[in-house]
C-alpha cells in the first residue's frame, strides 16, 4: 500500500483509493533522439517473465476488491510537467497511476509465486507540479483504512 499520482483527473480525486491490478516500467529504456521512451523491447531486450509479452506485470487472479482496478506505472521520477505525462501516456496508454515501487513489489511476488495486492491512496495529479494541491495526508489516511477494511475478516 501507498501513494500514487493519478495521470487522469475526471476519473481519480485525490483521496480515492484504487487497487493496482498491473504494472509497466514506464521510464526504463533508453530515449531517442527525439526524445521519445525506447522501451526494452524496442532496443532488442524484451524484459521476459514474469513480465508478459507486452512488458506488463500482471497477477494470475486478482481479488475482488470494493477499489477501481488500476493499471499502474513505476517511475524513477515522479511526473512534474504536462509534457512528461503526455510522453508516458503515448508510450503506456493504459495507465491511470504512477507509483515509484509497485513494479519491484509485483516483480517479486510474482517470481514468490505469491498473487500481488497493491493499495493506493490518490494523493495529486501527474503532470504539472502543484505541491499546494497536494493531499498527502488525505491518501495516506484513506488508504489505510481500506487495508484495514480488506484485512479485518482474516484477524476475526
Amino acid at each position: 500500500m501507498g501513494i500514487a499520482g493519478a495521470y487522469h483527473r475526471e476519473t481519480l480525486a485525490p483521496g480515492s483509493v484504487v487497487s493496482v491490478n498491473s504494472e509497466v516500467l514506464a521510464d526504463l529504456g533508453a530515449e531517442d533522439a527525439d526524445g521519445r521512451l525506447l522501451t526494452l523491447r524496442d532496443i532488442g531486450f524484451p524484459p521476459g517473465p514474469p513480465y508478459d509479452d507486452q512488458g506488463v506485470l500482471r497477477p494470475a487472479t486478482e481479488a475482488p476488491l470494493p477499489f477501481p482496478a488500476v493499471a499502474g506505472a513505476t517511475v524513477h521520477r515522479s511526473t512534474g510537467t504536462e509534457r512528461t505525462r503526455q510522453s508516458r501516456l503515448a508510450s503506456f496508454p493504459d495507465i491511470q497511476v504512477e507509483s515509484m515501487e509497485g513494479a519491484a513489489f509485483f516483480h517479486a511476488c510474482l517470481l514468490a509465486g505469491v498473487s500481488p495486492l497493491q493499495l493506493r491512496g490518490i494523493s495529486n495529479f501527474a503532470g504539472e507540479r502543484r505541491r499546494e494541491e497536494w493531499k498527502v495526508d488525505l491518501a495516506i489516511h484513506n488508504v489505510n483504512a481500506a487495508l484495514q477494511q480488506v484485512l479485518l475478516p482474516f484477524v476475526r
